[in-house]
């Protein structure tokens, strides 16, 4: 019995408008009238129509809590629940600009405390909610609540701008909560974000002819089943390719590497091991997900992200013009599936890759002579994603694994162990060049807010067909609900369940038809193949490198020809040159002698300031006001830098969302030791890490 076939196919059904409403809350530091994110003083809803503003009554005073006054009957969030979870505004899509991370949080309390009239769910991601789902228990009326950063994934005022719809209120947030600017400056911030949404939804709805998804991918996914699957040269159909072909969907199959009996038809098949004897291991019982996927994982790696010196003088940046969509204009791995086992030699690879892209599970060995290995490895030791020379193993795309004989690399295959080819098919020529038309400046036609969205659909596509196919959902039970099968509850400090709490999690699987891996990896592999030859040819023109990170490039050679073809570099700083100071991957400082545009200093409050900091810096963990140089001077140091942030939604539930979220101290101690490769004593070079084979 085989594995049915499982297909991705276009989408032919009418597309959906949602209707859509928009709230933003605003707040203070604790019962101070400093800015923060504990005490929540205003709520604004706008539907279209008309713009609602609530504020905590009045005989709140200071008779209740601060930090859970705006929940309380006559609160503002109280008020706003109120007006929203009503049957009028049912079935409505509800954004707010960052709410998973922000405004949702303040709306969890108040919903557990009347979770006798309405259920709620939450469905996280990255320790922020991505859905949350409210329904009334007597009329299962539904509201979902989404995150508009999660199909913008920028900041509120460069989605005004772009979209042509005035920007941001310039306001002093440290203005008292009384005074009565607080309401155009949070009605700007509703209506604006409202109408980008409106915007948004209207382009991709009857311009592309897609529509709108919870999250940029999921909007680019529809957009593409709708628009292109099965027009022009895109297929109408895609097959996943779940299983590998001796697996009957029954218990995973293994690799062939792994001396386990697989079974078919549900009876234990034997394998024999290297000493002729038969391997009575039993197979696991469970059914096979997708045990082709699983291989296929193993060759999706992100993108690389390496320091190679630690500073230097006269240096230029340089970007490649959008790296993912120029490699899914190749023929991608779509068709008919083949496996091979260890008898496939490389001269057999150089002729099947004519008709098919592939993947292979092998061990490589690249000599310790190489400055810039080509191939990602997961180093569980070090818990990191490292490019190595020395002898190792893993699972890559074919592409890939031909970088080992460029001569900059001269590795070598040893040993194969299987590997997997699919036909090639071109899947997103079409796609890609109709939205990168939509970016050309040169057009009289040309729309800020449509470019923006191409971008944005020409970079999420490829990360939704490999998109994790296990999900968490988090409930609240009611009096009397008893937890789903299998749930399982928020922990106590010692790592004991709390069995008493009414929040508890689900795990879920689902296997949406999109979950094609192999398409992601081989998209991933490609945008790291061309960064890496334009870094090789950075080398053997006699330049240096100094970092790189997915899809850019920091060296000394200020004369590589650019160009604005897709796939091409640019020069960020065109006839400037640079002084960097590089601590890590994405903890860095850039100065020149002019000042970096959208670059500002400490203070500056003008609202014309195109930029006015000669100082841009990179330093991925830290609350904005805190990245400074004195902050990067301090990780230099190998110093501990403190800071307070709110708690995200994991420590809600412990807590069992009874309470706004609070802010918590934290700190991060960055490693002064760059680990992923050796640097020289001075910083003025490196190397790769070697690794030794595993014996």
């Amino acid at each position: 019995m085989k594995a049915p076939l499982e297909t991705l196919t276009a989408l032919l059904s009418k597309a959906r408008e949602r209707k859509l409403l928009v709230y933003d809350l605003e707040s203070k530091d604790g019962p101070s009238q400093n800015p923060g994110f504990t005490r929540v003083f205003l709520a604004g809803v706008y539907d279209g129509n008309g713009y609602v503003t609530f504020r905590n009554h009045a005989s709140l005073g200071n008779t209740k809590d601060w930090a859970t006054r705006a929940i309380q009957d006559g609160g503002c969030i109280d008020q706003a629940l109120r007006y929203v979870l009503t049957r009028e505004f049912r079935g409505r899509y509800i954004y707010a600009h960052n709410g998973g991370a922000f405004d949702h949080l303040h709306l969890l309390p108040w919903l557990t405390a009347h979770i006798e009239e309405f259920s709620y769910v939450i469905i996280p991601v990255q320790s922020t909610i991505q859905v949350l789902k409210v329904t009334e228990r007597s009329s299962k009326q539904t509201w979902t609540f989404l995150d508009s950063m999660k199909l913008l994934p920028m900041g509120l005022d460069k989605v005004l701008t772009t979209f042509q719809l005035g920007g941001k209120v310039k306001f002093d947030l440290a203005t008292h909560e009384d005074d009565p600017g607080w309401i155009p400056y949070a009605k700007q911030d509703v209506v604006g974000l409202f109408g980008a949404l409106t915007r948004f939804q209207d382009l991709v709805l009857n311009e592309m002819g897609g529509e709108l998804g919870i999250t940029t991918p999921s909007t680019a996914m529809k957009l593409y089943r709708r628009k292109y699957m099965g027009h022009g040269k895109t297929p109408a159909m895609i097959e996943q390719h779940r299983h590998f072909k001796e697996c009957d969907g029954l218990p995973p199959t293994p690799s062939p590497s792994l001396e386990v009996a697989p079974q078919v038809n549900g009876v234990a098949r034997k394998l024999r091991g290297k000493n002729g004897k038969e391997n009575q291991k039993e197979p696991p019982t469970q059914t096979c997900n997708a045990c082709l996927h699983d291989w296929i994982r193993k060759a999706y790696y992100g993108g690389r992200t390496e320091v190679y010196r630690s500073s230097g003088r006269g240096l230029s940046y340089y970007d490649i013009n959008s790296s993912y969509p120029r490699a899914m204009l190749e023929d991608m791995p779509a068709g008919v599936c083949k496996q091979y086992g260890p008898k496939k030699t490389v001269a057999d690879f150089h002729r099947i890759e004519r008709a098919a892209i592939g993947f292979v599970e092998c061990e490589v060995y690249i000599p310790p002579t190489c400055y810039l290995p080509p191939l990602p490895y997961r180093d569980e030791q070090r818990g990191k994603l490292i490019f190595p020379t020395g002898t190792f193993r893993g699972v890559w795309p074919w592409d890939e694994l031909k970088l080992l004989f460029d001569p900059l690399v001269r590795g070598e295959i040893r040993t194969v162990v299987r590997s997997v080819w699919y036909q090639r098919k071109s899947l997103f020529f079409d796609f890609v060049k109709e939205l990168y038309a939509y970016r050309d400046k040169k057009l009289d036609s040309y729309d800020e807010g449509m470019a923006l969205i191409a971008k944005l659909m020409m970079n999420a596509l490829y990360g939704k067909f490999g998109m994790n196919e296990d999900r968490r959902e988090i409930l609240v039970l009611g009096k009397g609900e008893q937890p789903p099968e299998g749930a399982t509850f928020p922990r106590f400090e010692d790592g004991q369940e709390d069995l008493l709490s009414r929040v508890c999690y689900v795990e879920k699987h689902v296997s949406p038809p999109y979950i094609i891996p192999q398409i992601s990896a081989q998209i991933t592999s490609l945008a790291r193949i061309r960064l890496w030859g334009f870094m090789a040819d950075i080398l053997r023109r006699g330049g240096s490198l100094y970092y790189c990170d997915t899809d850019s490039i920091i060296t000394d050679l200020s004369d590589i020809p650019i160009s604005t073809e897709l796939g091409a570099l640019k020069n960020e700083y065109p006839g400037e040159f640079l002084d960097v100071e590089i601590s890590g991957p994405k903890m860095y400082l850039l100065r020149k002698t002019k000042a970096f545009e959208k670059e500002h200093k400490p203070g500056c409050k003008t609202k014309e300031c195109p930029g006015c900091s000669h100082v841009k810096l990179a330093m991925k963990g830290i609350p904005k006001e805190q990245r400074t140089e004195e902050t990067l001077r301090a990780f230099q140091k190998g110093e501990q830098v403190n800071f307070r942030r709110l708690e995200k939604l994991g420590a809600m539930a412990e807590r069992g969302f009874k309470t706004p979220p609070r802010m918590r101290a934290t700190h991060k101690h960055h490693v002064a030791q760059y680990d992923k490769r050796t640097f020289f004593d001075d910083g003025a070079d490196s190397l790769p890490i070697h690794l030794e084979p595993i014996l």
